[in-house]
């Protein structure tokens, strides 16, 4: 048959596949083309999506269709798979992204701030010589701090107009990983409830920062009378005059010109300048460490649980445990192995996927963060975000509803593992809830 490309989607479980099958090419057909025979004979059966409203149970709803497929026995019940958890994937995919990226923006801007902030102190700084000049004229010194912050505020806007046009060119190449699958509407874009707060920032941060100063020299103009060069004698820095007396006259030399401001248009400001340029280098190390330790941990699967290299799921096929033990013992190069199950159980009213393991050569498949692993029936360890959202604590005793039954179980610990999913409708009986 041949088939016209009406439009691209991008399905929800393919922004971060959490299995093989959801990593397959999909394609989504019409409902008069699902109704044909040739659709039907190559159908693995019919499936409805439910979306619920905010505040509504998702149990509730398949209590509700396991009712109704008792009135039609040839359904051999309802599967149920809560799709919850490929959203979460997908968020915490793009989660860590868009934290680098916030935190890289603030570390770049307080980069800017502390230069552009030198930049605009030292034209402040030149500025101020002609005060003398203008308060003779009969300005004000409430005039002279608005002429100064005037000054300021048209190097901004010119600066805010400058990133906005920037940032307005570079949106087509934003976002980037997995969110760049997610985005319904790439291409440029014009967001004006984040452009509009981040040229205010522009415009209104550097001013400020500057205000104290420009304020200091609004006031301390000498007199109504005055010259551009007012006659006061150069202020001299006591921490380069003590670095000067305890090296070589070199060190001294270097020392005031690094730490003594100067006089009348020649005067820097020394303590501006060594703050921004604390606060670049600061910013500097921040940022590498932190890139350092996101590239650590994203490089290292058994910090965040997942401590193997392959796993083998297969899916809906019911395959017993020693056939499959009996395979992977002649598989050579395998440190250690271990069964397992997964599906979703619901701990004090809350849905969470869970999972069974059960080692079979080797330790150590999961990262126990508190307390011991579940070594019984009756046992379950909880993520610690799980733990803290039921408000329990390590030894407590909770209810866990395990298809349709429940049975009180006691929290052994807390364990660390990276969520998954899957259509496994069983779950096990000793679990491990996803941090």
């Amino acid at each position: 048959m041949s088939f016209r490309v009406s439009g691209i989607v991008v399905f929800d479980t393919q922004i971060v596949p959490a299995s093989r099958v959801n990593a397959e090419p999909m394609a989504l057909v019409s409902p008069p083309f699902a109704q044909t025979p040739l659709a039907l004979s190559a159908s693995y059966g019919l499936q409805a999506g439910a979306r619920l409203r905010p505040g509504a149970s998702a149990q509730s709803v398949v209590r509700a269709a396991a009712v109704l497929a008792r009135r039609y026995p040839r359904t051999q019940g309802v599967s149920a798979t809560n799709l919850a958890d490929e959203i979460a994937a997908a968020q915490r995919a793009i989660r860590p992204q868009a934290i680098a990226l916030a935190l890289f923006a603030v570390l770049t801007g307080l980069v800017a701030l502390a230069v552009i902030g030198q930049l605009l102190s030292r034209q402040l700084t030149l500025d101020s010589a002609e005060f003398p000049v203008l308060r003779t004229l009969g300005m004000t010194r409430p005039g002279l701090l608005a002429l100064s912050l005037a000054r300021l505020a048209a190097v901004t806007a010119a600066a805010a107009l400058v990133a906005v046009v920037i940032a307005i060119a570079a949106s087509p190449l934003t976002p980037i990983g997995p969110a760049r699958l997610a985005d319904p509407a790439p291409g440029v874009s014009v967001d004006a409830a984040i452009l509009a707060p981040g040229v205010a920032a522009i415009i209104v941060l550097p001013l400020l920062l500057l205000l104290p100063a420009a304020w200091r020299a609004a006031t301390r103009v000498p007199g109504p009378l005055g010259v551009a060069e007012p006659d006061t004698p150069p202020r001299a820095s006591r921490l380069g005059a003590l670095l000067a007396r305890s090296g070589p006259v070199t060190g001294s030399l270097g020392a005031r010109m690094a730490f003594e401001p100067g006089h009348g248009r020649t005067a820097v400001p020394v303590r501006s300048a060594v703050a921004g340029t604390v606060v670049a280098l600061a910013s500097v190390v921040a940022a590498l460490v932190f890139g350092a330790s996101l590239y650590h941990l994203v490089s290292t699967p058994r910090l965040y649980g997942q401590a193997w290299q392959q796993q083998l799921d297969l899916e809906f096929g019911a395959v017993r445990a020693p056939l499959v033990t009996g395979v992977l013992a002649r598989q050579p190069g395998l440190a250690g192995y271990a069964l397992g199950n997964y599906g979703q159980v619901t701990v004090g009213g809350r849905i969470v996927p869970a999972i069974g393991v059960a080692p079979v050569r080797g330790r150590g498949f999961v990262t126990l963060l508190t307390g011991r692993a579940p070594a019984g029936p009756g046992d379950i360890a909880l993520g610690a975000q799980t733990l803290r959202a039921l408000h329990r604590q390590v030894g407590q005793r909770i209810q866990v509803l395990v298809n349709g039954r429940r049975r009180d179980m006691r929290i052994t610990g807390t364990r660390c593992w990276p969520r998954s999913t899957g259509a496994a409708s069983t779950a096990p009986t000793s679990a491990t809830a996803p941090c």
